[in-house]
């Protein structure tokens, strides 16, 4: 099952009928991250679900089923490992452009000085960005920026 939540839009969960052992699966993408391995954009999952094999055809049932018979967690990890690799391989790669512009969203709240700067007009930029990221640009910074601010929350000594 694939859903989309928050910044980390797309969680990838394979789940397995295994009484006794912890048996999900899961990936979390970096913003824009997911579009490789899903091969849809990333808009089309916001804020739904979507079963693996809908996304993946026969290779999600492939993938199920090698997960399940690996007796062991590394074994799990190495499974899933392989079969990102070989969709990594498959998949389109997302814009750089997307990447240069999530980073510096971190600092900034204006999408257009952001657009400017990776050289796409303010409208190309938010319709590509939402592809690919699932988010529109004001949000991610926003968010970028919360997460940034709990973070220096965390690890700043009150006492």
């Amino acid at each position: 099952m694939v859903r989309g939540r928050g910044l980390r839009r797309l969680h990838a969960t394979v789940r397995l009928p295994w009484p006794a052992t912890p048996g999900d699966v899961r990936g979390h993408f970096k913003p824009g991250g997911a579009l490789p391995f899903l091969a849809i954009p990333a808009n089309e999952l916001a804020d739904s679900h979507a079963d693996l094999s809908e996304l993946w055809g026969p290779a999600a049932q492939e993938f199920r089923q090698r997960l399940f018979q690996a007796l062991e967690p590394q074994e799990r990890f190495a499974i899933a490992e392989h079969f990102l690799r070989e969709r990594l391989r498959c998949g389109h790669l997302p814009h750089s452009a997307i990447s240069a512009a999530v980073g510096m969203l971190s600092n900034t709240t204006s999408v257009s000085a952001v657009a400017a700067e990776v050289g796409f007009s303010h409208r190309h930029f938010i319709k590509l960005f939402v592809q690919q990221v699932g988010l529109p640009p004001k949000r991610v910074g926003r968010l970028l920026r919360f997460q940034r601010a709990l973070n220096t929350v965390r690890t700043t000594d009150l006492s």
